[in-house]
């Protein structure tokens, strides 16, 4: 996973790692004054003044869907004096879709299916009594839905001692997400990412959930600890932008289907 991660341009880092980075960093000075969304040829581009803009890799930056066009204008016109593209996660995922190497589609969908299997959902904890009580409350409607969504079922467990799911189930679930573009499957990926799982993923891109659901139970366990003993800046910084990603990821899957 950490290899794969990497070689996606590391656009999901360790939150406080890439906190501390970006402080350290010497940001490049906006250099634009307008930004706006013309309609070429290929789809729509944003322009930067009259410049078009360019991936990482120099591809014309072109997408399919107007609405994810301007939210990713809007990215660009929100920075003010100095470009941080770390607070800007539509473009760093449109950039990965666009410059991705060949085969990244099926890595994508091995990497999602892999993370299913082991998924956060469905492991559950040996102690404290209530934490245990709070995740089956929210994560067993979770799995229900997808169950009844795919006709397949899930086998939870409590502990961290691996417990293989029914090939049936991963099967399902691979077969669901199949057919998706690259744009699809990276904004799956970063979800999975963020939220340690990738049943969160399917359920939001299945409509089953929304993501202020999903993310409630993604946090159940970091918040039963801030209950107990509270939480630290950075640690506070960490959650605010890794929320940050969370919901701008889905959004982006929302806007593609």
């Amino acid at each position: 996973m950490r290899e794969f991660l990497d070689e996606a341009q590391k656009h999901i880092e360790d939150g406080i790692a890439r906190v501390k980075k970006e402080q350290r960093r010497v940001l490049a000075k906006r250099f634009y004054k307008n930004v706006s969304v013309k309609n070429v040829k290929a789809g729509f581009a944003i322009f930067l003044d009259d410049k078009m803009l360019k991936t990482q890799k120099k591809r014309d930056l072109v997408l399919k869907n107007e609405k994810i066009a301007k939210l990713l204008a809007a990215e660009w016109e929100e920075q003010k004096k100095e470009i941080n593209l770390f607070s800007m996660p539509i473009n760093r995922l449109v950039n990965l879709a666009i410059d991705g190497e060949k085969g990244l589609r099926d890595r994508l969908k091995n990497e999602i299916i892999k993370y299913a299997a082991c998924d956060l959902l469905l492991y559950r904890a040996q102690s404290p009594k209530e934490l245990l009580q709070q995740q089956e409350e929210k994560w067993d409607i979770i799995l229900t839905k997808l169950a009844k969504k795919f006709n397949i079922k899930f086998i939870p467990t409590i502990g961290i001692l691996h417990q293989e799911q029914p090939a049936k189930t991963l099967k399902r679930l691979r077969e669901a997400i199949n057919n998706l573009d690259r744009l699809n499957l990276i904004a799956l990926m970063s979800i999975t990412n963020l939220s340690g799982s990738a049943l969160l993923a399917i359920a939001i891109y299945c409509k089953l959930i929304d993501e202020r659901e999903a993310l409630i139970a993604a946090n159940i366990d970091e918040d039963y600890n801030i209950k107990i003993w509270g939480m630290d800046e950075e640690a506070r910084i960490n959650r605010k932008n890794k929320e940050r990603d969370f919901f701008a990821s889905a959004k982006l899957l929302n806007l593609l289907n």
